[in-house]
């Protein structure tokens, strides 16, 4: 059962690519699913175009030690998404059994964005992440969650977003950061005081930003961590920049 005052939810997945590239997406899952006792799912979704990529008889890529040429071998490929997967199994793994949660592991060949709006659409809580660099793979240790931003563009209701945010705060006195990227200027008014009225305990641990949407991905990207989304599911484009320009782990919520 959820902790009073924490949107139920019996599941969380974990939406990812590349298992070392995912480590701060599957920490956030797992600390998410650790405090609302909900289980961990894990997504792995091989990249349905580099596939398509690597049957094309011109497909080449640049050898990373060589720094040459070579054909893309589509067989090799498989072969090294099979491994990708079975490191990121290996990692849910790990970060299940320090949370003591229940776990499944599932792989699908699509498009990472597409597969974690279809699941965010069913109404599942979902988490995907992208790129982090110099991270303690081994030690399980990821870069700190405690600068939480939720964002807020009028499509979502605002409460599920901020209880999401502040529950993955490292500590109850770290910072909020709220953007808001709703216009006109009465549904900024409107968002921010209802924002201000949930947060009020809260009050003077909670900032606001006012972003325009086609500015908010090169806004997250100077401040790494989480990021809780709401509406942007239906705003697709906008969800792709994130998890491609950002560093940062994302938290879907229909």
């Amino acid at each position: 059962m959820a902790q009073s005052g924490i949107p139920a939810t019996s599941r969380i997945w974990v939406a990812l690519d590349d298992a070392e590239c995912g480590l701060a997406a599957l920490d956030a899952a797992a600390i998410l699913a650790s405090r609302l006792r909900a289980e961990l799912r894990g997504l792995f979704v091989e990249d349905i175009n580099l596939l398509r990529l690597a049957r094309l008889p011109f497909s080449q890529v640049v050898g990373r030690a060589s720094a040459s040429w070579r054909p893309l071998d589509a067989a090799e490929l498989e072969r090294q998404l099979r491994g990708q997967a079975a490191r990121s199994r290996a990692l849910l793994s790990r970060l299940a059994e320090r949370e003591r949660l229940s776990w499944s592991f599932h792989v699908a060949r699509g498009e990472l964005v597409a597969e974690t709006l279809t699941l965010s659409s069913q109404g599942e809580w979902v988490i995907f992440g992208k790129t982090w660099k110099h991270l303690d793979v081994d030690g399980l240790a990821p870069p700190s969650q405690a600068a939480v931003v939720a964002v807020l563009d009028g499509r979502a209701p605002v409460e599920p977003v901020l209880r999401a945010a502040r529950y993955l705060r490292d500590n109850p006195g770290d910072a909020l950061t709220v953007v808001i990227t709703a216009e006109p200027a009465d549904a900024i008014a409107r968002l921010r005081s209802q924002a201000a009225d949930w947060l009020a305990e809260d009050e003077g641990r909670a900032r606001f930003a006012q972003i325009p949407t086609q500015d908010l991905t090169a806004w997250i990207a100077r401040r790494p961590g989480a990021v809780v989304v709401g509406g942007l599911v239906s705003l697709q484009p906008v969800l792709q920049r994130l998890l491609m320009e950002t560093a940062s782990p994302l938290v879907l919520l229909h």
